[in-house]
């Protein structure tokens, strides 16, 4: 995770799944670690985060992309995170892509909706 401004962070790779899975790869427990610890904390600057899952066009489980949200946000939880900074959202495959331009459509994103103030210098 690396600090991009007041307020802003980057988390890194989203978290990917295979495909008509909600399993979270072991590879990617590391991250949710950091993220959870950063939501813990009180002065976190992270004050509200979205958990964004997505799916891809040829997943026919309907609410996949929610349903991935939501067992990242339950990770989170059992790691520590503080509930009320979550906010699970489900997106189509074909409204959102990947912000690196690619399509990887099996993933779960993270966005920091709301940040803390910077202090005044």
């Amino acid at each position: 995770m690396t600090r991009k401004g007041c307020g802003e962070l980057d988390f890194g790779e989203a978290i990917e799944f295979a495909p008509n899975s909600t399993r979270i790869r072991r590879r990617s427990k590391a991250m949710l670690r950091t993220i959870a610890a950063l939501l813990e904390e009180e002065t976190s600057p992270v004050l509200l985060l979205s958990i964004e899952g997505y799916q891809a066009p040829d997943e026919r489980r309907e609410n996949l992309a929610l349903e991935r949200a939501l067992v990242v946000k339950d990770a989170l939880l059992e790691l520590g995170a503080h509930p009320a900074r979550l906010v699970p959202l489900g997106y189509d495959h074909e409204l959102w892509p990947r912000r690196d331009a690619t399509w990887s459509e099996r993933r779960v994103e993270f966005d920091v909706l709301l940040g803390a103030h910077c202090p005044d210098t």
